[in-house]
């Protein structure tokens, strides 16, 4: 995969030219959502996170392929007493990604949490 611009687009054989998307969301503390649907034969592969805990209680975000039960693509706890929002800055080769055909599920384990990525949905070369 080729970056043509890591802020908006990438390219691959398999599907040309990929634009980066974003998406801010939320989640009360100990349920789970899905952040980015699944896509039949593609991967979604984040490549920024920042996320914030909405208290200044010690909160955990995680993210998972397909479901809770399934993959744990990332981790994060924060400190007790921190109102500070966490960062992965911008990286082309991605940070995480759901396995094949699966959709990117984010949970709350502790405290309410936001966050925002930005992220590529492309088709895995062979």
């Amino acid at each position: 995969m080729q970056t043509l611009s890591p802020y908006s687009h990438y390219f691959s054989n398999e599907d040309g030219a990929i634009p980066v998307q974003y998406l801010y969301d939320t989640q009360a503390a100990g349920g789970n959502k899905t952040t980015v649907a699944a896509v039949a034969g593609k991967r979604i592969k984040v490549l920024s996170l920042v996320g914030q805990t909405t208290s200044g209680s010690r909160g955990t975000l995680e993210f998972y392929s397909a479901s809770t039960g399934g993959t744990k693509l990332y981790s994060f706890t924060k400190a007790a007493n921190t109102e500070n929002p966490f960062a992965l800055p911008e990286n082309s080769m991605g940070y995480f990604e759901t396995n094949t055909g699966e959709a990117l599920i984010a949970a709350a384990a502790t405290n309410d949490q936001s966050w925002l990525i930005s992220y590529i949905i492309y088709t895995p070369g062979g």
